[in-house]
Parts: structure tokens; sequence; C-alpha cells
């Protein structure tokens, strides 16, 4: 797993191998501190850039 999570940038911009969410990762997330530093980065302005408006606040108009 760690070596596919490592090479996240070949995989492609359609494409971000993640560690699985499970509890046991914690361990794993404190052995790869690059993850937090350059991956979640990464993958929090993608997200944001494909949600674009969607993920802004929706104003009531009445």
């Amino acid at each position: 797993m760690t070596a596919t999570v490592a090479a996240w940038r070949t995989y492609g911009p359609a494409v971000i191998p993640l560690p699985h969410p499970s509890w046991r990762s914690t361990v794993w997330l404190r052995r790869n501190p690059w993850f937090e530093n350059e991956l979640a980065p990464h993958l929090r302005t993608r997200v944001a850039a494909i949600l674009g408006d969607a993920a802004a606040p929706h104003q009531s108009t009445s």
C-alpha cells in the first residue's frame, strides 16, 4: 500500500490512491508524514476545484 500511495503523482489527475480509512491507518499516517504534508493538501485542492461552487453554502432568497 505504501508504495502505491507514495507514487500518487504517477496515477494522473483522475486517480489519487489513498490508504484505507481504518483506525489502523493512524499508525501508517504517523510513519508516513509525507502523506499529510504533500498528498493531503493536493487532495483538498483537487476536491475544492471539482466541487467549485457546489461546496459554497447556499443562501436562501426568501
